[in-house]
């Protein structure tokens, strides 16, 4: 398969064990939907080799997945993957880009403000922005935003005068 059809998603970072596994690494601009359509990667070999291997066993490893591969059950015969980039075949959308906040614009009553820092609470994302030289956090919750344009990369923003 042509890797321009293909999703780079991660690089094999080592070896794990002795029975075969894989330690793996996901692009960390990507997040897996449905770990269920996870079953069939491409490894790129070489520069003009990239083979589909399917996936019977992975698990969630700190930083890192460990992946099993089918008919592969040897430390010896996973070494050649040894830092060697994986690709997937994204049309089921299993993988997407996670959003960038940074990269919004925010507009607030015609005034065009920008994202001063973000994070993630574990419930929901919250930006931090300034305005009439006060920065402070904004929740992105129906509360707060009119409307959120993903492709315009674009927040706007209401009624957070409680929040200043």
């Amino acid at each position: 398969m042509d890797k321009n059809n293909l999703l780079h998603i991660g690089k094999i970072v080592n070896t794990f064990g002795i029975k075969g596994e894989l330690k793996f690494v996901l692009n960390s601009e990507l997040t897996i939907k449905n770990w269920n359509d996870f079953k069939l990667i491409f490894i790129e070999l070489t520069s003009k080799e990239i083979l589909p291997f399917s996936i019977i066993d992975f698990r969630d490893k700190k930083n890192h997945l460990i992946i099993k591969l089918d008919g592969i059950n040897n430390i010896n015969e996973v070494e050649r993957f040894k830092n060697k980039y994986v690709y997937f075949n994204n049309e089921k959308n299993v993988f997407e880009k996670k959003v960038n906040l940074s990269d919004y614009q925010i507009n607030y009553k015609n005034q065009t403000l920008y994202i001063v820092d973000y994070m993630f609470n574990g419930v929901y994302d919250l930006i931090k922005i300034k305005i009439y030289e006060k920065e402070f956090w904004v929740p992105l919750v129906e509360k707060y935003i009119e409307r959120q344009d993903d492709n315009k990369l674009e927040i706007i923003l209401k009624d957070i005068e409680g929040l200043m």
